[in-house]
C-alpha cells in the first residue's frame, strides 16, 4: 500500500472516531429530566411522549433559554422567575401583591398599601399563597415541562378529542408533599403535531375539578417557544409574555 493511501485512510479512520454521531442522539437525551424527576417509576411510553411534546414546543435549548414568564388567570397577574423560583402576583382586589420566594418558602403581602407583619397571619398567608402560586405554575407549565421534580409519568392510552382526532394520554402525578392544591393531570396530546390539546386537573382526593378543565386550542410563539395561551373567554393563562430580562424591583418591591 503506498504511502498516500495509507495517509487517507488513517484520517478516515481518525474523523469516524471524532465526529459526533448527532444522528444517534435521541430526543430523550436532549429533553433530559430535571433533577428529581421519578424516572424509575414512570413509564417508558409516557417519557416518550413528555420528550415528543417538549420537541413540538420548540425544544428545551429554548425553554432554558427563557428566564422569565408573565401571564393573567382570572383574578390576577403573575411573573414568574423560573431560574430562581420567585414570583410576583398583582391581585385585581384590594391593590394586594405578593413577592414569593417559592425555594425558601417566603415571601411578603401588602393590601391596599399596608404590609401584612403579624406573625402568626403572615404565616397563614404566605402559606396559602404558596400553594396558590405552586398550581399556578404547574398549570401554566403542564403542556410541556412534564419531566420535572417529584413527577410521575404513567401512559393511559388514547382517546379522541374532538377537533383533534386521536390523541395519547398521559397523568402527571405530583409528590404526596408538594405544596399545591391538586394532585395529578392528565395531558391529552394529538397523534399529528404532538401537542397538548386538553389537561384535566385531579385534586388530592383524585376527582376531577370541573372548573379546571382546559381545551388548549391556542399557541403562540414566543422566544422560539410555542407557548398556549387562552382565549378570553376560556380557562388558562392569558396575556403571556416571555422576557429575557426584568427589572430588579420586579420581585423585591410592592
Amino acid at each position: 500500500m503506498n504511502k498516500a493511501l495509507s495517509a487517507i485512510l488513517l484520517l478516515a479512520f481518525i474523523t469516524s472516531c471524532t465526529t459526533p454521531k448527532h444522528e444517534t442522539i435521541s430526543v430523550g437525551e436532549i429533553n433530559a429530566a430535571y433533577p428529581g424527576f421519578k424516572a424509575a417509576e414512570s413509564d417508558p411510553a409516557a417519557i416518550e411522549v413528555a420528550d415528543s411534546v417538549m420537541q413540538a414546543m420548540g425544544g428545551r435549548k429554548n425553554w432554558d433559554n427563557v428566564r422569565y414568564f408573565s401571564w393573567r388567570n382570572t383574578e390576577a397577574k403573575i411573573f414568574w422567575d423560573k431560574n430562581d423560583s420567585l414570583v410576583r402576583v398583582e391581585f385585581d382586589a384590594d391593590s394586594a401583591i405578593a413577592l414569593l420566594n417559592l425555594k425558601e418558602k417566603t415571601g411578603r403581602y401588602t393590601s391596599n398599601g399596608k404590609e401584612l407583619t403579624q406573625p402568626e397571619l403572615k404565616s397563614e398567608k404566605i402559606k396559602t399563597l404558596l400553594a396558590y402560586c405552586n398550581t399556578e405554575i404547574n398549570l401554566f407549565t403542564a403542556p410541556y415541562l412534564l419531566k420535572k421534580k417529584g413527577v410521575t409519568l404513567k401512559y393511559m392510552g388514547q382517546d379522541t378529542v374532538a377537533t383533534y382526532g386521536s390523541c395519547k394520554i398521559v397523568e402527571c402525578i405530583l409528590e404526596s408533599n408538594n405544596e399545591n392544591l391538586f394532585k395529578s393531570y392528565k395531558i391529552y396530546v394529538d397523534d399529528k403535531e404532538n401537542l397538548v390539546r386538553e389537561i384535566q386537573v385531579y385534586d388530592k382526593q383524585n376527582k376531577t375539578l370541573a372548573d379546571k378543565i382546559y381545551s388548549v386550542t391556542n399557541y403562540n410563539k414566543i422566544a422560539g417557544v410555542t407557548i398556549w395561551t387562552a382565549p378570553e373567554n376560556e380557562n388558562g393563562p392569558k396575556q403571556v409574555a416571555a422576557f429575557l430580562s426584568l427589572p430588579d424591583y420586579t420581585f423585591k418591591e410592592f
